[in-house]
C-alpha cells in the first residue's frame, strides 16, 4: 500500500464532528460523544487529536494525552485509536501509530479490550508490552488490558 496518500495531521475544531462520527462507527453507541464534549475534554486534559485522511475522507484517529504513571513518571496515554472499517486490515493503524509515537521519545501507554486480538497483535508488533510482562500494576481503566511502550525503541 502506498501510505504517502494518507495524510496524518493534528485535528482542528472543525474536524471534531467527523471524528465523533468515526468513534460511533468504530466503537459503537456507547461512544457517541458530541464534538463539544471532545473539545472540552481535550482542553482540560491538554490532549492532542491526530487524524489520518485519504483525500477528504477521515480514515483514522488517535488522541495523545500527557499523564503520570503510578510512580509519578510522565507518560503519554493513547486514546481513541480507530481506523474506519473500510480501511481496516491494510496496515493503516500501524502507519498512524508509528507517525504519532515517532514524534516523542517517551513512555507511551494505552488500553485495549481483552477480546480485541487484532488490536493487541498490532500493539505488540509496534513494541508495546503488556503491563503484567513488565511487572507493573495496571491502573483501573474500565477492564482494558494495558500496554506500555518504552523509549529508545
Amino acid at each position: 500500500m502506498d501510505y504517502s496518500k494518507f495524510i496524518v495531521k493534528e485535528a482542528s475544531s472543525q474536524d471534531l464532528q467527523l471524528f465523533s462520527d468515526l468513534c460511533l462507527l468504530v466503537f459503537g453507541q456507547g461512544y457517541n460523544w458530541p464534538p463539544e464534549l471532545f473539545e472540552k475534554w481535550m482542553k482540560t486534559q491538554n490532549a492532542h487529536l491526530y487524524l489520518m485522511w485519504y483525500k477528504t475522507q477521515l480514515v483514522g484517529s488517535v488522541m495523545t494525552c500527557p499523564q503520570f504513571d503510578a510512580e509519578g513518571k510522565p507518560i503519554i496515554y493513547l486514546y481513541w485509536v480507530a481506523i474506519s472499517p473500510l480501511y481496516q486490515g491494510q496496515g493503516l493503524g500501524k502507519h498512524l501509530l508509528q507517525k504519532v509515537i515517532s514524534q516523542e521519545d517517551t513512555v507511551w501507554e494505552l488500553g485495549v479490550d481483552e477480546t480485541n486480538l487484532r488490536a493487541r497483535r498490532l500493539y505488540e508488533k509496534l513494541g508495546f508490552v503488556p503491563y503484567e510482562t513488565l511487572g507493573l500494576q495496571p491502573s483501573v481503566r474500565s477492564g482494558a488490558k494495558q500496554y506500555r511502550l518504552q523509549p529508545n525503541r
